[in-house]
């Protein structure tokens, strides 16, 4: 998943240096989104899960948007979906896994050691100095070696090592960024996720059992599954709807003038897409086999049917586009 991290870092300082969230105007209303899309999530979650300490590990679960999902269901509902609402899902979204990634580094890091972090931050800025003057084929190669080497000692620091990828992305030369994007992505969607799809595809949907191994899920309405479902599918959508909307009307953030409200409402449903990041921060979260297989239940689930919800209500948009032009 480190690959995973490095793409999606890149895509955050793509987006921050000429994209979306080049200045802060154009960033405050995605900003402003994902606060509270990540905020209501986490509150529903620990008032469901909150007499259960085992359980309340999990409140970083539902936080982040998955950024690859939620823009391709937003494509299937075709061409009359606006291209701003397309714009304002993506910046939303690369937000999300910024307060994700920010979560996974200081909530799941154990008893950091200071030794291989300091190592880590030497080697980073020395790639980051040298990395640009190399030529062409001795540039990527120390790109390679310094990945590995960043891995090796953010592991050896007790952070999680695929911040390693994170960091990468920012000790990069710009030049090279847009090449390592592109080759990355076909990687990551053809290789990585689908092995970690594959990793996290032994999940019954029934109550009693995951997968073959016979481990005990517990029911939909065990603290686990019962939070992750109420905060995919209630705060996200919410937190998202509200604050956006509290913002354009303050005055602290706009939206293109062609995203109606139920236009919004089918992006923040769709931020319920969990998925990827979801269950990424459920393994890290349990270390119960049981817990984890709940949490997995309840991403699965609740990210299916916000994908399905958020087609359905800018379906509806369509269709009242359609009758007003009749």
């Amino acid at each position: 998943m480190s690959l995973f991290f490095l793409l999606v870092s890149l895509e955050i300082r793509r987006e921050t240096s000429a994209g979306a969230l080049a200045s802060p105007r154009l960033a405050a209303t995605p900003a402003l989104a994902a606060a509270g899309g990540a905020i209501l999530p986490v509150v529903l979650y620990l008032a469901l899960a909150w007499d259960d300490p085992a359980a309340r590990r999990g409140w970083a679960v539902p936080l982040a948007t998955d950024i690859a999902f939620s823009l391709a269901v937003l494509r299937l509902a075709g061409r009359r979906v606006p291209e701003a609402l397309a714009a304002f899902l993506a910046a939303l979204a690369i937000i999300d896994d910024l307060i994700a990634i920010a979560v996974i580094a200081v909530a799941f890091g154990h008893h950091v050691a200071p030794v291989p972090l300091a190592g880590a931050a030497a080697l980073w800025a020395g790639l980051r100095w040298v990395s640009p003057r190399l030529p062409g084929a001795l540039g990527w190669a120390a790109i390679l070696t310094g990945f590995l080497g960043l891995w090796l000692l953010v592991r050896a620091s007790a952070l999680h090592p695929t911040l390693a990828g994170v960091a990468l992305a920012f000790a990069v030369p710009a030049a090279q960024t847009a090449r390592l994007e592109r080759s990355l992505g076909w990687i990551v969607a053809l290789v990585v996720l689908p092995l970690f799809g594959l990793a996290n595809a032994g999940v019954g949907l029934g109550g009693d059992s995951v997968g073959g191994g016979g481990i005990g899920g517990g029911g939909w309405t065990d603290p686990v599954a019962l939070g992750i479902l109420a905060a995919l599918l209630v705060g996200k959508p919410v937190g998202v709807f509200a604050t956006t909307q509290l913002a354009t009307r303050l005055g602290l953030g706009r939206l293109a003038p062609d995203i109606r409200p139920i236009h919004l409402l089918g992006a923040a449903t769709l931020c319920g897409i969990g998925f990827t990041m979801s269950l990424f921060i459920g393994g890290l979260a349990f270390a119960d086999p049981a817990l984890l297989a709940q949490a997995k239940r309840a991403v699965f689930a609740g990210s299916a049917v916000a994908a399905l919800g958020g087609l359905a209500i800018l379906a509806l948009a369509r269709n009242r586009q359609d009758q007003a032009r009749t």
